[in-house]
């Protein structure tokens, strides 16, 4: 049965932090200054730039054990509680509702290759934990002490917005206090590209305006 309308019934909802890791910005700030000035001004619009995951982890041996997607997971969270504080709703009350269209692809990728070229033995028995789709819900959880209801949203480019707009509803209806949501996505390896291209959701040509008229697709290198 559907519940109440957000806005109509229920609490009122609040966003009080959020972290950004995007190619135009690492954290909040960069984020904004290179959405609002050049942007991204290369040909291969889908990386981060020197990219290092290990002040997000205890140690690098950690950080190497976690795919690009969830390491992009714990530095957003990372930059929204610094942002936001801490909450003060019991940890049985704090949700977890994080998305994610893919998963630990890059995982899949390099794990594949290793298969490939040196044999089953060589390959990594951290591939699954890397690859499920729910490891960054469940690393930003375990890393805070979140034990409210810990979902992973998978529904596509939908899936952040989904994820948002499904944590409001628990936190509007009284099922939870607060929650930490959100997404995050790393596909831009050779399969990813592979694929996205061959369903023709690239561009040769263009920026990244999924939504314009003129381009309406993804900038492919």
């Amino acid at each position: 049965m559907p519940g109440p309308r957000l806005g109509s019934q229920g609490r009122r909802v609040a966003i009080t932090g959020y972290g950004v890791v995007a190619p135009c910005g690492l954290g909040k700030a960069d984020f904004w200054a290179g959405l609002n000035g050049p942007g991204i001004t290369s040909g291969r619009a889908i990386e981060i730039a020197d990219w290092d995951p290990t002040p997000y982890f205890n140690n690098p041996k950690e950080a190497r054990r976690a795919d690009r997607v969830e390491q992009f997971a714990l530095a957003a969270a990372m930059e929204c509680f610094e942002h936001a504080g801490r909450p003060s709703a019991e940890p049985s009350r704090f949700g977890t509702i994080f998305a994610t269209g893919v998963g630990g692809l890059r995982s899949t990728e390099e794990q594949i290759q290793v298969l490939l070229e040196k044999g089953e033995r060589r390959v990594s028995p951290f591939t699954v934990p890397m690859m499920m789709p729910n490891a960054p819900g469940a690393a930003i959880s375990m890393r805070y002490g979140l034990q409210g209801p810990n979902e992973t949203i998978c529904t596509a480019c939908a899936a952040s917005t989904h994820a948002i707009g499904y944590a409001a509803r628990l936190i509007s209806w009284g099922m939870i206090d607060a929650a930490v949501t959100g997404g995050s996505e790393s596909a831009g390896g050779p399969i990813g590209l592979a694929s996205f291209g061959n369903m023709t959701a690239l561009s040769s040509s263009g920026c990244s305006r999924p939504f314009s008229r003129r381009n309406r697709q993804v900038h492919r290198p």
